[in-house]
């Protein structure tokens, strides 16, 4: 009885705080207005973007599963997935509050220590990185034609034309952007290359008596 009046309560916590910030958002606005735009909403783009966002969040949440199960620990999907969601609802509150929010309650559900959990989610976090700057390597060098002429156009010549200046200060804020561009891939294939082992004290778990 006692589980079933926590889970509705914090059923009902959940939706209260969900009001409370859709008050907070919409407060002060035209609510006709609002009430207008939704009125003349296409909602069939709308289910489908919930769809493909609850997809994306599914899978993540697999992701996470995979890397949990490589240390040992058994979650389930459905576990993951809530936690995922429920780092997402504190986000609406705190921003980057999620990662810690959703390790805790990953970790009261599933029994998995908290430190095992924070480390996946750094995990995570290093490989959506290093797949960022994979994807804008690739980008540059597809369309490096384009981005360089639309980088002079919007952003050079203006900076030109403004500042009355010749191109020695472009060049040289070009190049310390691209250097520093550079030693990041290298940084972080370096990384991946030699993944620094964590130190065995065999000491500590010895049973002769070391000590």
């Amino acid at each position: 009885m006692k589980k079933r009046v926590r889970r509705y309560g914090r059923i009902v916590i959940s939706l209260l705080l969900g009001v409370l910030l859709l008050w907070i958002i919409t407060r002060g606005q035209d609510i006709e207005q609002i009430g207008r735009e939704l009125r003349g909403a296409n909602y069939s783009w709308i289910v489908l973007a919930m769809l493909c966002a609850l997809l994306s969040h599914f899978t993540r949440a697999l992701r996470w599963n995979m890397l949990i199960g490589t240390m040992g620990y058994r979650t389930r999907p459905l576990q993951t997935f809530y936690a995922v969601m429920t780092g997402y609802l504190s986000n609406l509150a705190i921003p980057r509050m999620g990662e810690v929010t959703r390790c805790v309650s990953l970790s009261k559900a599933s029994g998995t220590p908290f430190n095992a959990l924070a480390g996946t989610v750094l995990a995570e976090r290093v490989f959506d990185l290093a797949s960022m700057l994979f994807i804008v390597f690739i980008t540059i060098v597809s369309q490096f034609d384009f981005l360089r002429e639309f980088l002079g156009r919007v952003f050079l010549l203006p900076l030109i034309e403004k500042s009355h200046a010749n191109w020695l200060p472009v060049i040289i804020a070009a190049a310390g952007f691209i250097l520093l561009f550079a030693l990041l891939i290298l940084y972080f294939r370096k990384k991946l290359r030699n993944p620094q082992k964590e130190p065995h004290f065999s000491g500590l778990n010895d049973s002769s008596g070391v000590f």
